[in-house]
């Protein structure tokens, strides 16, 4: 089964910053989203604290729910597919969400979505987001699907805050403003990024005192 697939490569656990494994991911993406005419925009938040993971097997999630909803506007009309990739932090955890004005989940789907060998695709396997989901349940976190009231749907995952951090700092790169909200036409996809998830320095406890 999948959860069996992903324990034959155990979770190496390390910082990661969420922001940056977007960031790979849409470099990775660039020219299939090109190529189909995708526009994708980045709202990724500023202040984003790290988290405990394998940062290759988050990517592996990231870039299947970036091409997952590349396969659902596809059957939206050419300059209107959009794809839009955020992140957040509440309640103690991360989440990244990728949205797409694609069609849609069909009725009852959501869940099955995510069972093994269920696929709405013609040519699918339907193991993709079963593994992501037991990739995600690795890393402590959760990984789930709902429509958007306007059209499409959005695939959220969120994963606990790494153990310690209680605030970071931004370190801005170039013009990235306060926010991050950067809109990539298909024609010219280029990922600006903010290094966004410093490590957290350590804190040195003063010298006891020889009285």
């Amino acid at each position: 089964n999948a959860g069996a697939l992903v324990k034959k490569a155990a979770v190496r656990p390390a910082s990661v910053c969420l922001n940056d494994v977007v960031g790979k991911s849409l470099d990775l993406m660039r020219g299939e989203l090109r190529g189909r005419g995708v526009a994708v925009t980045q709202a990724l938040a500023p202040s984003l604290p790290s988290v405990v993971g394998d940062d290759i097997q988050l990517q592996q999630v990231v870039l299947n729910l970036l091409m997952n909803a590349c396969d659902a506007v596809m059957g939206v009309g050419a300059g209107n597919r959009r794809i839009v990739v955020s992140t957040t932090m509440a309640d103690g955890e991360v989440r990244l969400s990728v949205a797409d004005n694609g069609f849609g989940i069909p009725d009852g789907n959501a869940e099955r979505l995510f069972q093994p060998f269920f696929t709405s695709k013609q040519h699918g396997l339907g193991l993709g987001l079963s593994i992501c989901r037991s990739i995600v349940a690795s890393h402590a976190g959760r990984l789930w699907a709902v429509n958007n009231v306007n059209g499409g749907a959005t695939f959220h995952m969120a994963t606990p805050v790494r153990p310690g951090v209680a605030s970071v700092r931004t370190l801005a790169v170039g013009r990235t403003r306060r926010g991050v909200l950067s809109s990539l036409p298909p024609e010219a996809l280029l990922v600006r990024r903010a290094r966004t998830c410093p490590e957290p320095q350590e804190t040195r406890r003063p010298p006891a005192s020889d009285t």
